[in-house]
Parts: C-alpha cells; structure tokens; sequence
C-alpha cells in the first residue's frame, strides 16, 4: 500500500461524517492530517473576512457549520495522536482503518 503505483483519486463526497474532499482509497496519515488541517484554518480565515461584511449571526452560524463538518476528522485526529506518523488512512462509511505500514 505505501508504493505510489496506487493511483490517488480525490472527490468530493456528499455521505455523512465524510462531506467534503476526501481520497476514495488509502492515504498517509501526514497526508490527512495536513489537509484536514489546512482546510479548516482556510475556511475559519474565508468566514472572518466575511466578518465585515455579513450579518454577526449569519458569520456565526457558518463557524458553527464548518466546525460541525470537520468534528468527525478533527477526531480522528484526537485518537491518533500518540499512534506512529507513517500509518495509513482508510475511510469508510461505517469506520475509519489505521495501518501501520
């Protein structure tokens, strides 16, 4: 699993934990944890710059949603921090694998 002759497809998901742009196969966890993190620091920056110009409850509301949308990976994170850096992800709709490559 750890050769890069795997082709890596990402796309967009719509199935519940998983909404949003994940791998349809196995991936590093530096990979996810590295993504999952960008992504979130990116969308709490895009709705701040919105702050100035919607509504406090409409500004509030789209933290709330984004936070609730990235719980289930953020804890994902939480149960691997004391696992080893060069495991593998899988994800599923009923759970998430860890591999240790």
């Amino acid at each position: 699993m750890t050769v890069n002759h795997l082709r890596k497809r990402w796309r967009f998901q719509f199935q519940y934990p998983w909404i949003g742009y994940l791998p349809d196969q196995y991936m590093g966890y530096m990979i996810f944890r590295r993504v999952l993190l960008h992504t979130t620091w990116i969308g709490l920056c895009f709705t701040a710059v919105l702050f100035m110009w919607l509504p406090v409850s409409f500004s509030a509301s789209l933290i709330v949603w984004h936070l609730w949308l990235c719980i289930p990976r953020l804890m994902i994170l939480l149960r691997l921090t004391r696992q080893r850096k060069d495991g593998m992800l899988k994800l599923s709709k009923e759970d998430v694998s860890y591999y240790i490559s």
